[in-house]
This record gives structure tokens, C-alpha cells and sequence, in this order.
């Protein structure tokens, strides 16, 4: 009797013990794959899971310490223990920079919701989804006539005025790049942009291109411009003066067709909701759409309406549209 108490006494410390030790382990960090529960990933872990994968018998050391050691082997989060894990284990191994499936599932990838240009020269985007409150780093990649200018890091607090969107009110930031295009001639600019995640809580976004080129005219050219519209549609603005001359404008081919063409007081050439001086002028306004790919030019004459070899002035705009009917290039051109 007295043996049976002894025996039984012993047998519920060591349960008690057991219970302890499993729950200090249980509160422990474990990285995802640490069979051997080292503290770091290895290829003895990797060697460890596919033992375990034949044997299913075998007890590897982590699961001395947690009840739940497929929360953290499984680690292509598949439900269940195979040679996938094994491979992944090995791959994070020799790249600690990858991101295993269980990971990703754990984390919220960055989103860029929206993108567009604030004139003059300001690149803006938003975020679609954001779980906290710290600043985001983005990398915005510019481009000239689809041609890469640079790369640019931009890091905003959601906080701050620059890091909301005025129309969304999401999370975002704006980049302004007058140093670099108001320094160059004219062009189409695009832009790209890639939210950086903390690889904690967070994983990068994708990449996501602006593909509506900001059309930028050496304000040396005069008030003349073209514009590609969100729909693709091509607007060439020339200056009419008060005289007796009327623009004549030819196409090389059949490209892009009129679409429209209107009349209208002179407008900023980066504000076009800001008329410059009441009575300053007027302006024609051409509307194309894109009809074939290939590149295009649109010549402008400014004839006189008595004499058609009087030439006061004209223009050339060259126009590049892709097999999408995206324009890439839309630019005036010395004459």
C-alpha cells in the first residue's frame, strides 16, 4: 500500500513536470522547420523532417517540447508531412531570404490599389491594404518613352498629409520628379512602384505599372502640347492667334483617326482647369484615338487663308503605339 501511494505520487509529479515543461516551450518562438529545435535552420533539420517522413514512429526533438510540431514543420502548409517540406527546408537553408508557403499565409502582402500623375511632374499611389500605422517604403522605378530614367525611394507615414491619398483616403505617397523632368526635354513618362514589406507582418507588393503617360513639353516650345487621356485617347492643343491663318495638320499614315476637334479659350499647359489671362488667346483642340500599332507623326501648319505657301508656323508631334494601342511615345518634334 504504502508502495502503490509512493509510485502514484511520483507518477503525478512527473506529469505536473511534464505539463510545465511543455507549456515554457510552448510560449518559446520556434522558427518554422527547427526539427531539432536549435534554434536555427539547418540542414540537419531538413535531414531530421524526411526521417520523420519514412518513419512516421520516430519522435523528433521538437516534439519533446510542443504538441503541436506540424504548425511548424508543415511548412509548405499543405497539411501534412512530405518530401515538399523537406525541399523547402533546405531551400531556406541555403536563402534565408526566402519566404516559405506557411509564411506567406501568415502575412498580409502590400497592395498598390491606385496610380496616376498629379500635374505638373507628381507621381501618386495608394495602398489597398495596410495593417498598421508605421511608415512604408516604396520603390518607384521612372521611365522616358519606355526607356528606364532611375530608381527612387520614397518612404511615407500614413499619418502625415503625404502618406493620404486625397480621393481614397488610403494609405500612400507621391513622389515629385519636376527635378528630373522639368530638367528634360519633352517625353512620355510612366512610372512603377513596389511597396516594401517588413517581412515581419508584411510582404511586398507586386509590381504595378502606371501605363497612362505623363506627357511633358518644353515650356521653351510655347503653349503647344499633346496629352494621352485615361482612355487612350491622344489630344494634340495648338495655339491660335488672331490672324488670317487656319492649322492645317496631315497624318503619315492611318494609325490613329479625328475623333474630334473643338475650339476653346487658351488653358495652362499644366493646369487645365486655370485659364492663364482672360482674353490671352484661344487654342484648337485635337482628339485621336489609336486605331493600328507602329509610330505615327502628325504634322501642324499654321497657313496663312490668302497665300498657301505662307507658312507663320508649324508643329510635329511623333507618336508611338503599342500592339495593345497603349501610346508609349507622344512628343513634339522639332519641325
Amino acid at each position: 500500500m504504502r508502495y502503490g501511494k509512493t509510485l502514484c505520487t511520483c507518477l503525478s509529479l512527473m506529469t505536473f513536470m511534464c505539463m510545465c515543461h511543455t507549456n515554457v516551450f510552448a510560449q518559446e518562438s520556434i522558427l518554422y522547420g527547427d526539427a531539432d529545435m536549435s534554434g536555427r535552420l539547418t540542414s540537419n533539420d531538413a535531414a531530421l523532417i524526411e526521417y520523420k517522413v519514412n518513419n512516421m514512429d520516430y519522435m523528433l526533438p521538437i516534439e519533446y517540447k510542443t504538441a503541436d510540431y506540424m504548425e511548424y514543420l508543415d511548412v509548405n502548409y499543405d497539411s501534412q508531412l512530405s518530401a515538399a517540406d523537406v525541399s523547402y527546408v533546405y531551400q531556406k537553408v541555403l536563402d534565408s531570404e526566402l519566404v516559405l508557403p506557411v509564411e506567406t499565409d501568415k502575412k498580409i502582402k502590400l497592395a498598390i490599389e491606385k496610380t496616376g500623375w498629379a500635374y505638373p511632374n507628381v507621381a501618386f499611389w495608394s495602398l489597398a491594404n495596410y495593417p498598421d500605422t508605421s511608415e512604408h517604403t516604396y520603390i518607384v522605378t521612372l521611365y522616358k518613352n519606355g526607356v528606364k530614367v532611375d530608381d527612387y525611394t520614397v518612404t511615407a507615414e500614413p499619418s502625415s498629409k503625404d502618406g493620404i491619398f486625397f480621393e481614397t483616403g488610403r494609405v500612400g505617397a507621391h513622389i515629385d520628379f519636376t527635378d528630373v523632368i522639368g530638367k528634360d526635354v519633352s517625353g512620355a513618362y510612366t512610372f512603377s512602384v513596389k511597396a516594401i514589406g517588413d517581412n515581419i507582418s508584411t510582404l511586398d507588393s507586386d509590381i504595378v505599372t502606371d501605363t497612362v503617360p505623363y506627357i511633358y513639353n518644353d515650356p521653351e516650345k510655347g503653349d503647344n502640347a499633346v496629352s494621352v487621356a485615361s482612355d487612350g485617347t491622344i489630344q494634340i492643343k495648338v495655339k491660335n492667334i488672331p490672324l488670317p491663318y487656319q492649322w492645317i495638320y496631315s497624318v503619315d499614315n492611318d494609325n490613329i483617326e479625328l475623333v474630334s476637334e473643338s475650339f476653346a479659350p487658351e488653358y495652362n499647359a499644366y493646369y487645365d482647369y486655370e485659364p492663364i489671362v482672360p482674353g490671352a488667346g484661344t487654342c484648337f483642340r485635337y482628339n485621336y484615338k489609336p486605331v493600328k500599332p507602329g509610330e505615327t507623326v502628325v504634322k501642324f501648319e499654321y497657313v496663312s487663308l490668302e497665300d498657301s505657301e505662307d507658312i507663320l508656323d508649324s508643329k510635329t508631334v511623333r507618336l508611338k503605339i503599342n500592339e495593345d494601342l497603349s501610346v508609349s511615345i507622344a512628343e513634339e518634334v522639332n519641325s
